[in-house]
Formats: structure tokens, C-alpha cells, sequence
């Protein structure tokens, strides 16, 4: 048979429609995008970590040690296959030997295998797909219950765990965190990136891209608020990943009550009656004043004091006016309390009676008071 200059270019695009409709069912098959060998590039075609910085806060997945990875090489099956990440963050490919991954994505190490293969191969086209991503090893630190390290796995479906999934396994924030201000500490390319995030955006406007998914090696940082926003404690409080409920709170009760000390106040279950669902209510400032017995008749409930150690060891004073509770019904006033809160109940240098009678009146006073008759009385006794 002869070939002409017409019958090589009959040839070539007789190939070329081949060599598409395989690339295709390639991609259908793996969901990830071929790499086409190039001309040998320059380092500029990396992203620099400047770029990567002002990207969206979902950044690409980068792989890491224990990734397990596919790589197909078009029409070259002896050089394709699966591949484990070492825990030095390189793989042994065939011919081309070890190469380092670690910190690449994956369009980016589909460029790095085209390029190497290109000194044996005529334009190779090469396909990257994650097979098993390795479990992410985050940290959380600040104002949550328990802060420390994590080994957190990806679900079955292979979903990446988020933010708020992270501080729920950490046991949920404290009454004194800043949510408005979550810092995310992420390395790409040995170059730190922070991502600060609005949690209030997601829990008042449903706004989903203040909860990215993590990555291996994140840091979460949740700082302390310096104001105190009981309105937005309340709503943290109904929040998944806010203050947890079903834990027992250690506070301390000074100054006039009548039986100051240090306590346990368990959160108390109550009953919806629209939905006809129980709940764990978080223990409240009133709860704590009503278990060491109720104010004294000279308690000045005006400036009562609650003293709070944050996470990172400084001192909170949060002053608290209950007689705003009794006299407008301001439930934000009743604050919600924190383990090892320290509640300080001042005397009043002088008392209205028409306050006394309000205040005897209050939840947070003893029901019964005693009193003891001593003298020249017929009976001597102690009334109620």
C-alpha cells in the first residue's frame, strides 16, 4: 500500500478523532480532567502562593501521605495504575522514579507526570483521580470545650468534613467565644494562608461559604469576645456546633445568698408544647442564686458580678443588672453561665421597701425565710 501527503493527513485526523473519543470516555469514567504534554514549562505555571491566597476559600485538595491516587496515561497502560502517597510525600512512578506530590493538586501533578513522560512518550495524556483520601489531622484552639488535635475521617461518601463538624467534636464553643471572627491557618506550597469566617452570617442569613470544608493540616482559632452579646449567646445556644447543654457547670456563689459556695447546676429539660419535644435548657444566672438559697433582703441585685476565665487565661467581669429582669422581663439579663464562673452578689448600702417587696417576690429569693425570736417572749422559736 502506498501513502501519500493526503493519505498521512487522512491518517493523522483519523487518529486524532480516536484519540478524542478515548480521552472522553476517560474522563466520564474518572471524573478528572487529562493533562496534555506541553512544551517543557516554567515554574510560573505554578501558582504562587500569592494567588492562591486571594482564591476562593475553597481551595483545591492538595495530596499528603497516605492519598491513594489513580493515574491513567493514554494508551499506555503498563505505566498507569493506583498509587499510595509515601509518608515522605513522594511515589515511584514507573520509569520516571520517585517524584515529590506532596502539596500538589491534582491538575498539578497530572502537569508534572506529562512533562516528565514527555522524554519517552510523543504528547502523553495523563488523568489524575483521588481514589482514598487520607484522613485530615486538624487542630482547634481558643474559646471551645475542648481544644486540641483531631484525626477526623471523611464520611462514606468521601465528604470533607467542615468547620462547624470540627467544634462539634470539639465539644462546641464557650459562652465568651467570637464567632464573627474564626481564623483558619491553611499552608499551600509551604506558604500560610488565614481565612477569617463569619459564623453569625451562616447562623442568621444561612450563608453556607462561612462554613468551608478543612483540609489536612488546618488550624481553627476561635477568639474571645471581648463584649458580651447575650442576644447572640441565646442563639448560639440553639446553634448545632454552639454551647453544648448537656453539661454539668462547677460555679461559685459568694456574698448574699444564704448558703454562698461552690456548686454543680445541671441543665434543666423542658417541654415544647408546639412541637411536643423536650429540650436541655443551659443553666442561667437565677438558677445558680436560687441553689445557694436565695438572695438576702440586702442584696444589691443591681451590680451583681459574674468573673470568667477565657482560654486564653485572662479574667472576663461581666456586670449584671437583674432588677432590668424583674422590672422589663429582659430575659438577656438572666445571662447563661459558664464552667467556672465565679458569681458575686454585692451588699446594698440602702434598700427601697417597695424593692424589697419586688425582690422578695422573685424566683431567684428564698420561698421561706427564717426567723428566730430571741428574748422576753413567752415562746421562744424559730418561725418560718
Amino acid at each position: 500500500m502506498v501513502f501519500n501527503q493526503n493519505s498521512r493527513q487522512i491518517f493523522s485526523v483519523i487518529s486524532l478523532k480516536a484519540s478524542t473519543i478515548a480521552t472522553l470516555m476517560v474522563l466520564a469514567s474518572s471524573g478528572s480532567l487529562p493533562v496534555y504534554a506541553k512544551q517543557p514549562v516554567a515554574a510560573a505555571d505554578v501558582p504562587s502562593s500569592s494567588q492562591i491566597a486571594s482564591s476562593s476559600p475553597e481551595t483545591e485538595y492538595t495530596l499528603g501521605a497516605g492519598d491513594r491516587i489513580r493515574v491513567d496515561i493514554f494508551q499506555v497502560p503498563e505505566f498507569s495504575g493506583e498509587f499510595l502517597v509515601l509518608v515522605d510525600g513522594t511515589i515511584s512512578f514507573p520509569l520516571v522514579g520517585n517524584l515529590k506530590v506532596e502539596g500538589l493538586t491534582m491538575p498539578q501533578l497530572g502537569a508534572l507526570l506529562a512533562q516528565n513522560y514527555t522524554e519517552y512518550l510523543k504528547r502523553p495524556v495523563v488523568t489524575v483521580g483521588l481514589l482514598a483520601p487520607r484522613p485530615l489531622k486538624v487542630a482547634i484552639s481558643g474559646e471551645v470545650t475542648s481544644p486540641g488535635s483531631y484525626t477526623v475521617p471523611l464520611d462514606e461518601k468521601g465528604k470533607f468534613p467542615s468547620v462547624t463538624d470540627l467544634i462539634q467534636q470539639a465539644g462546641g464553643i464557650t459562652a465568651t467565644a467570637d464567632v464573627s471572627q474564626v481564623q483558619i491557618r491553611r499552608f499551600l506550597q509551604g506558604k500560610q494562608q488565614v481565612l477569617t469566617l463569619n459564623m453569625i452570617e451562616l447562623l442568621q442569613e444561612g450563608n453556607q461559604s462561612q462554613n468551608i470544608t478543612l483540609r489536612d493540616g488546618d488550624t481553627i482559632i476561635i477568639p474571645t469576645k471581648e463584649q458580651i452579646d447575650h442576644n447572640e449567646i441565646r442563639q448560639l445556644a440553639d446553634a448545632n456546633f454552639g454551647i453544648q447543654a448537656d453539661r454539668e457547670l462547677n460555679v461559685a456563689v459568694v456574698g448574699e445568698v444564704y448558703r454562698p459556695g461552690s456548686y454543680k447546676i445541671t441543665p434543666e429539660r423542658t417541654n415544647n408544647v408546639a412541637n411536643n419535644r423536650t429540650r436541655l435548657e443551659l443553666p442561667r444566672l437565677s438558677r445558680a442564686i436560687q441553689q445557694a438559697g436565695g438572695v438576702k433582703p440586702l442584696a444589691n441585685i443591681r451590680n451583681i458580678q459574674v468573673r470568667r476565665f477565657t482560654r486564653m487565661g485572662t479574667q472576663q467581669t461581666i456586670d449584671v443588672d437583674l432588677w432590668a429582669l424583674l422590672q422589663s422581663g429582659d430575659i438577656d439579663k438572666d445571662i447563661i453561665l459558664q464552667d467556672g464562673d465565679t458569681i458575686i452578689i454585692p451588699t446594698a448600702q440602702a434598700l427601697d421597701p417597695k424593692e424589697s417587696e419586688s425582690l422578695a417576690a422573685a424566683s431567684f429569693s428564698p420561698a421561706t425565710i427564717r426567723v428566730n425570736v430571741v428574748g422576753e417572749s413567752q415562746n421562744n422559736q424559730e418561725l418560718l
